[in-house]
């Protein structure tokens, strides 16, 4: 590619627009149909591919003024279809971090099994370094494929992420979210018990120890009555701007109980 001059370039793609192969409209050349473009790639070389995707990907890339919300799909995308000729380290990181930026992106846009494809991919990378080396990026890309597969139904596949999160978080804190995940996951699956075992280890962990058997009726008279004795001679207002929760396991057991 590096050879191939700019003038040969233009006159290539002066030609292919003469001949019908190419549209030129807004600064942007396109092949004027999929089966065209399908021929054009099966032309190349196997043993090139490779090389090209990677060129086409760094390029894009290199050119941070073009890395808008598009851009970051079609670079990730070229560059995991070249990643096996990356020998740098830090390039290997840094397609790590784009894909992991690709699948919370597609999560955000609910486009979930996209996601799980960028977020499988981050993790075969990251899988060449310890969970001591990339802490954060492991962290991440599992957390977020935990997520991706329960909204793709994929629920085996969770307690696996699971598992790897819980072995391997340093603190409860990072195991949280994995938590939440499992805990939502089980109770798709209608797993009642197992969904309530769960949540009642997360909440002794986080301080907050609840017994088997509760009576829920009187404990909640109990409380209720415990809440209005709190609140009892306070306004309207002075409830409104009351200081928010502060402590994390608490606002976390809150989550849990009553997601």
């Amino acid at each position: 590619i590096d050879e191939f001059g700019c003038t040969d370039m233009m006159s290539s793609l002066e030609f292919s627009i003469e001949e019908g192969l190419l549209d030129y409209s807004d600064s942007i050349y396109k092949f004027v149909h999929d089966q065209i473009q399908i021929a054009a790639y099966s032309l190349i070389p196997e043993t090139d591919k490779g090389k090209y995707h990677l060129w086409i990907g760094n390029q894009v890339w290199a050119n941070e003024s073009a890395l808008s919300e598009k851009a970051v799909f079609v670079t990730v995308g070229q560059l995991n279809k070249g990643k096996m000729l990356i020998t740098e380290e830090h390039q290997t990181i840094e397609l790590i971090r784009l894909n992991l930026q690709a699948g919370e992106k597609s999560m955000s846009l609910g486009a979930f099994a996209p996601a799980s494809f960028y977020l499988e991919a981050g993790i075969s990378l990251v899988g060449s370094f310890s969970w001591k080396e990339q802490y954060d990026l492991h962290l991440r890309l599992y957390e977020s494929y935990a997520e991706a597969k329960y909204c793709t139904g994929e629920f085996e596949e969770i307690n696996k992420v699971v598992n790897e999160i819980l072995a391997n978080a340093k603190c409860l804190d990072d195991k949280l979210g994995a938590y939440f995940t499992l805990v939502t996951s089980l109770n798709a699956q209608s797993k009642t018990q197992e969904s309530t075992k769960v949540g009642l280890n997360i909440l002794s962990s986080l301080g907050e120890p609840m017994p088997v058997h509760l009576d829920m009726k009187a404990t909640g008279i109990i409380e209720l009555k415990k809440t209005k004795h709190i609140l009892e001679g306070k306004t309207d207002d002075e409830i409104l701007t009351l200081k928010a929760l502060g402590n994390n396991h608490k606002i976390a057991a809150m989550r849990l109980m009553y997601g």
